[in-house]
């Protein structure tokens, strides 16, 4: 590790020792509570012990001057001395600097050769293209945290820490690698999902059932706003000879979305817990968030949590209001699909897609049967078409249709323009170790508290339209 992260290290775990020993007030410390104080306080004595040596090394190294060879044609060049033919990508103490192209590079390796085989190509190419993309100091941000949560060390300790919290925290606590990586979290006593277990970064679209993150464009962050720029662009015209050119500078708007906190309690008995693998807790995380997001993404009310469309795009602009098939009734009929392509601008057709509950396109099935390539589908996991358009499903959408109600039930857009998904990176994992009963008494079970930040917004309104019946 470098001296840098070393000397946040000892600062860190003397911290944490202050406030137990603050929390603990005049009390003895309970076995488990020992048990940490001892790792933390030997922590803090061999990485003390590291920093002096490294301090001598550095105060005897202009004793040493460069060793030089004559070459055959006289000339004089020094002698390479590092033998070393690898390079480790955990190994923060021969990094020139946390932070960088040499960091960012190590991210890449770690990436590429150092996942467990069963994270998906697609998961690579995820995290990969957020370190390409990024700014240079969001991509560092980025590479730490890849690098610190995906070493062996790190994945030792975190297992230990999911099967066995109380023994676990203390290594945590007590290894530089897995120590490094707690200091990226926002509080606390919080560890790090690991990296390839992390939903902020690796699950993309093959690893979610939620369509509209399939669909949007996702970002990830390391602040607590996105801050975007859109525009209308410019309009050309046609100009006579000697003619003044009308004014077409266009016109800027900066929306941006801020993300909102998030978390799941796991609990179950001590048993349960400890028979339970860490894969098994991030994927229930991971899941929890999922049908979480769903529901947000569509009447989300962007107080405390993400804008829905529904919530944004129920405004007259976008709305198409549907064709009744039957006097006095509210029905889905086979012009109501028409009428939604003809109002959606051109330059959105394109990439355009339908969200719908099922039994909306349920429905549309039921009247449109007999009609030649108003429905395909092509099977192999492939969407199946509704008038040349695919079609996703998102159960938060309006489901019944009721004469005389606003039902905003089906929509067509390109929501990969017009919806802005925003997740701040890292999900956090604090343990519970005993939960209470209504009466305040031990229940025999312990838990875990996830968190995590994410918010939403439509972008651009003219990318959708949506049918009111």
């Amino acid at each position: 590790m470098d001296e840098k992260n070393l000397r946040e290290g000892v600062e860190y775990v003397k911290a944490v020792l202050r406030e137990m020993h603050t929390n603990a007030e005049e009390r003895s410390f309970d076995p488990d509570e020992q048990a940490e104080w001892e790792a933390g306080a030997e922590y803090v004595r061999t990485s003390e012990a590291e920093l002096v040596a490294l301090e001598e090394r550095k105060a005897r190294i202009a004793d040493f001057a460069p060793v030089a060879t004559e070459t055959g044609d006289g000339a004089v060049t020094s002698i390479n001395i590092n033998t070393h033919t690898s390079r480790d990508a955990f190994d923060h103490g021969t990094l020139a600097a946390d932070g960088g192209s040499e960091l960012r590079g190590r991210a890449l390796d770690v990436i590429e050769k150092h996942l467990p085989s069963f994270v998906s190509d697609e998961a690579r190419e995820n995290a990969t293209q957020m370190l390409e993309r990024r700014s240079k100091i969001d991509a560092d941000v980025v590479a730490r945290h890849i690098v610190r949560t995906s070493s062996p060390e790190y994945l030792r300790a975190f297992e230990e820490y999911i099967e066995n919290p109380q023994a676990g925290m203390p290594r945590i606590l007590g290894k530089a690698e897995a120590r490094a990586a707690m200091s990226l979290t926002a509080a606390n006593g919080g560890v790090l999902v690991p990296q390839f277990l992390d939903p902020t970064i690796v699950l993309t679209n093959n690893g979610s059932a939620n369509a509209v993150r399939q669909l949007a464009d996702v970002t990830s962050i390391t602040t607590d706003q996105w801050d975007g720029v859109t525009s209308a662009g410019v309009s050309a015209e046609w100009l006579a000879e000697g003619t003044e050119a009308a004014d077409a500078t266009p016109t800027f708007q900066g929306p941006t979305i801020s993300v909102h906190k998030a978390a799941a309690f796991l609990f179950g008995s001590y048993e349960f817990l400890a028979d339970s693998g860490f894969n098994q807790v991030a994927e229930l995380i991971a899941d929890a968030k999922d049908r979480l997001e769903e529901s947000a993404y569509i009447n989300g009310t962007g107080s405390g949590q993400p804008y829905g469309l529904i919530t944004r795009l129920s405004g007259t602009g976008p709305v198409v209001n549907g064709t009744s098939g039957a006097a006095g009734a509210a029905n889905l009929v086979a012009a109501d699909a028409y009428a939604l392509d003809n109002a959606l601008g051109a330059r959105f057709r394109r990439n355009a897609s339908f969200l719908a509950a099922k039994s909306t396109y349920n429905e549309l099935r039921s009247v449109t049967d007999a009609r030649t390539n108003f429905w395909s589908d092509f099977g192999g996991g492939l969407p199946a078409q509704l008038i040349g358009y695919n079609t996703y499903q998102n159960e938060a959408m309006d489901t019944t249709i009721v004469s005389g109600s606003n039902d905003f039930v089906l929509i067509l857009g390109d929501f990969g323009v017009g919806y802005k998904i925003v997740d701040r990176i890292g999900v956090e994992i604090m343990y519970e170790p005993m939960v209470m009963g209504a009466n305040q008494r031990p229940t025999g079970q312990a838990g875990f508290f996830a968190f995590w930040r994410t918010g939403a917004d439509v972008i651009t309104s003219n990318a959708f339209k949506v049918l009111k019946v």
